[in-house]
């Protein structure tokens, strides 16, 4: 007697795979939106405030 459960099964396995990973990558990139929008303005500040104090520095050299 011959079944094809083994390969049924095994369809089924990757039916579920891709399905997982389709779910993984969806949280993942509503995760890292998140994070990026929360994040970008405090890296913003950051930037401005270094290109500040490079331009003081700059003023600094210029005058001596």
């Amino acid at each position: 007697m011959i079944t094809d459960t083994p390969r049924i099964y095994y369809k089924l396995s990757f039916i579920r795979f891709y399905l997982c990973l389709a779910f993984l990558q969806r949280y993942a990139s509503t995760y890292l939106t998140i994070f990026y929008t929360r994040t970008t303005p405090l890296h913003n500040c950051y930037h401005a405030k270094t290109q500040q104090k490079k331009k003081k520095k700059r003023r600094q050299n210029k005058n001596t």
